[in-house]
């Protein structure tokens, strides 16, 4: 099954970066490949964690393809947790965990970022798996580029 995990420090607010990955319906405008996504009302669980259903719409050249998934949003320990609800998935699932950290004197933030997945259908798989993983490699890089846009060099 394909996974990626990824470590990077940001020179942002760990809160900051909470706030722009909770903010799915915004995902069109810096996701690699993500052609539209739509956000059910938020709610609360027996946690207190925020959580909501997300559509999101994937493209790449002539395909698209949706899903649907539930995102946990605990903003109190800065993490999101997606579950898979439905779609062309047999399996996926991702954690984005945010973290006070400094780097060379400058505050900011460590993000993590796990993903793993796997496609429902063999032949759809064995097309999509490669550029599913490389718009998922580049979802950090996304993540920066958007803080970078909001809140300026730090």
């Amino acid at each position: 099954m394909p996974r990626h995990e990824d470590r990077h420090f940001l020179p942002y607010a760990p809160e900051d970066l909470f706030d722009l990955v909770a903010d799915v319906e915004k995902y069109p405008q810096f996701l690699p490949w993500c052609s539209s996504a739509r956000v059910e009302a938020p709610q609360q669980d027996e946690n207190g964690r925020t959580f909501f259903d997300a559509e999101l719409a994937v493209s790449y050249n002539m395909l698209e393809k949706r899903f649907v998934s539930r995102v946990f949003a605990d903003r109190p320990g800065l993490r999101i947790e997606v579950v898979y609800l439905r779609g062309p998935f047999r399996h996926l699932s991702n954690l984005w965990q945010f973290s006070a950290a400094s780097q060379g004197g400058q505050a900011g933030a460590q993000v993590d970022f796990f993903i793993e997945f796997d496609f429902r259908s063999g032949v759809f798989g064995a097309l999509m798996t490669p550029i599913f993983a490389k718009a998922t490699e580049r979802m950090t890089e996304a993540l920066a580029q958007r803080a970078e846009a909001l809140y300026g060099r730090e």
